[in-house]
């Protein structure tokens, strides 16, 4: 009797103890996480590096009243970003994020002007290219409210673009001819507010931000002597995500994206107000992870929009964990 109530002590301790053993992931198996299951922001100590490449035509656009044209005559273009992206974890719950553009755009231009006088008409062309560094950006991230001891993370991001690129078009011979610039000409800052929550295999995400941007002055076009001082709108963006594991190592994800951005203004010879943009975008991506590595594509697609391209984008990405 005495040794069957010994045994039954035992069984319970046991029970107890294994009860209390939360399990501890390694270092090696934390950098594998995906996009699903990461936190999201670095572990400490942590260091993420990644090549983005960015693809879009300029083809179509969304006019003032949200209607879908072409570019008029033979008008073509192409724009091409490589962007530099670097993580690193400074606590379990504060990430830095430092992003360098490589941009490379061109425009081409065919066409026939009227020369009614000796009743003919006079072909133009044009081929205009640029590339160089774009604008790069710092950006902060820290868990408010982190997924380890809640079910919802709320994590908020302030972010400042800097204004590195090239604002002027450079090489001027005439107006058909010279590179394009490749950086914007001002300053900006913005944050965000990220909440996320993770039902495995499922992730949700739902998120909202706003970008304050400063003036600036730059050549309005080639043919001006004097750089225009002006003022891009600030803006707002909304959107989530809802994203899935089709097997341990694949992840798909879905993005909506609201995009509204406020009036602008040139203000030099003459104020003018540049009217606002909006846009809604619908984005779709695949993601690979194989060990530390990760590998995923994405196309973006806008759905609608005022006064902004309609041409989808395509986007390709490699990142590490060291």
């Amino acid at each position: 009797m005495a040794r069957s109530f010994v045994a039954y002590l035992l069984s319970i301790l046991s029970l107890t103890a294994t009860g209390q053993i939360e399990k501890q992931l390694l270092p090696s198996d934390i950098k594998q996480q995906t996009v699903v299951t990461e936190p999201v922001t670095l572990s400490r100590g942590f260091f993420r590096s990644g090549f983005w490449v960015s693809y879009g035509v300029v083809d179509k656009y969304f006019d003032y009243e949200g209607t879908k044209k072409y570019y008029l005559n033979s008008t073509w273009g192409s724009a091409t970003s490589y962007l530099f992206n670097f993580q690193y974890g400074i606590t379990s719950r504060l990430m830095v994020d430092i992003n360098i553009p490589v941009n490379s755009a061109r425009e081409q231009f065919s066409g026939l002007t009227v020369q009614p006088e000796i009743n003919a008409d006079a072909p133009e062309t044009s081929n205009l290219k640029g590339k160089g560094i774009g604008d790069g950006s710092v950006r902060l991230a820290f868990q408010v409210i982190d997924e380890k001891n809640h079910r919802i993370s709320l994590t908020g991001t302030l972010e400042a673009t800097i204004p590195t690129g090239e604002k002027n078009p450079t090489n001027i011979r005439n107006l058909r001819e010279y590179n394009l610039p490749t950086g914007s000409g001002f300053w900006s800052t913005g944050g965000k507010l990220m909440a996320r929550t993770i039902l495995y295999p499922y992730s949700i995400t739902a998120y909202a931000g706003y970008v304050s941007r400063f003036s600036g002055k730059k050549l309005a076009t080639p043919s001006d002597l004097a750089e225009t001082e002006f003022r891009d709108g600030n803006s707002f963006e909304a959107g989530g995500s809802f994203n899935l594991h089709l097997n341990d190592w694949i992840v798909t994800a879905n993005h909506i994206r609201y995009l509204y951005k406020g009036e602008g203004e040139i203000r030099e010879p003459f104020n003018i107000t540049v009217p606002p943009v909006t846009a809604l975008f619908f984005e779709t991506q695949l993601i690979f992870q194989v060990g530390q590595l990760r590998i995923g594509e994405s196309v973006r697609i806008p759905l609608a929009g005022k006064r902004i391209s309609a041409d989808p984008r395509f986007e390709m990405l490699v990142q590490y964990v060291f």
